[in-house]
Order: C-alpha cells, then sequence, then structure tokens
C-alpha cells in the first residue's frame, strides 16, 4: 500500500486533538516524512491547546509553514480554559519547500460543521480553495482521518485523485 502513496502531494486531514492522541500524531508525523514529494504539504486541523505538541512533534519531520485558521460560524465556549474559541487552528508543514508560489488566504471559512455523518465532521472548512492552491489535477491528496469522506469527495470533484481512511468504523462507506 505505501508504495501506492508514495507521490501524495497534499495530506489533509483532521485527526483527534486530544490529549490521548499523541501515538497518533507521532504516526502521522512519520507517514507524512515518508509519502510526501518534496514541496508537498502536510494540512493539518488541530486544536489550540495541543499546538505546542503538535510543533514538538513534527518539528525534525517536516518544515513548519504557516499558520492557518479556521473561523468557527459559531465560537464555543471552553469550560476550564474559559476561552470563547472562535477559530480552530490549521497547521501548515511542507517537506523540504514549497512547492508552488500560489497565495493562499490565512483564515478558512466555511458555511459550518457537518455532524450528519461523522461525529467530528468539519463540513467543507475551506478545503476546496487549499486543494486548488496546493495541488494540481491528477496529484494525489491523502486523508489518514477522512471521518466522512467529504474532503475526498471535494477532491475527487477537483480532478484530483484521493485515498482516505479513518481508524473509527463506521465513519464512512465512501
Amino acid at each position: 500500500m505505501l508504495g501506492d502513496i508514495k507521490g501524495t502531494q497534499l495530506i489533509l486531514t483532521d485527526p483527534p486533538c486530544s490529549d490521548d492522541a499523541d501515538d497518533l500524531y507521532s504516526w502521522l508525523a512519520d507517514f507524512a516524512e515518508k509519502v510526501l514529494i518534496p514541496g508537498g504539504s502536510l494540512i493539518l486541523f488541530t486544536g489550540h491547546h495541543r499546538l505546542p505538541r503538535d510543533f514538538e512533534i513534527f518539528k525534525n519531520k517536516l518544515r513548519f509553514w504557516w499558520l492557518l485558521s479556521l473561523r468557527h460560524n459559531e465560537s464555543k465556549r471552553l469550560p476550564g480554559k474559559f476561552v470563547v474559541a472562535c477559530h480552530k487552528p490549521v497547521l501548515w508543514f511542507v517537506k523540504e519547500r514549497r512547492c508552488n508560489n500560489e497565495y493562499i488566504m490565512d483564515v478558512l471559512t466555511s458555511e459550518g460543521r457537518d455532524k450528519d455523518e461523522h461525529d467530528w465532521g468539519q463540513g467543507e472548512a475551506g478545503v476546496t480553495a487549499l486543494i486548488d492552491a496546493l495541488t494540481n489535477p491528477g496529484e494525489l491528496i491523502v486523508d489518514p482521518f477522512a471521518g466522512s469522506g467529504l474532503w475526498g469527495r471535494i477532491a475527487v470533484s477537483r480532478k484530483r485523485r484521493w485515498i482516505g481512511c479513518d481508524i473509527q468504523q463506521g465513519g464512512t462507506t465512501t
């Protein structure tokens, strides 16, 4: 299977961001280092409180490029932190270098989260613009935490190849 995805241009994913997910992130860092082509990108949706962990895990595997932000349509109160979160951090890492000079907005917008098919669904989450800017038709996008597969359907509709899976059974039948 790994041979099929070694030419990955983009890993676009939203893994669980809980405190007990460190092993998943370590696996993702190793995976991204192995399968991304030079100039390929990892776009990682994550949690605010997990940013230090994420930077630590990825620092020796990929090059940090930029911090993007997905603006929430509805703010969320975070008990214990006493913060009202109005956005979700999205980390952008590259393998060695950036593949092109296409400008990307660092604030992503979406119509809203979609929980109909998966409990952690983000909806479109601004990924269409990322797919268009970071890949060309025919290039491969991988999502190892695909949930409902919505981002894969978007990728395919943009004429990209897509491979996705999820660790939670029943997340998708796509």
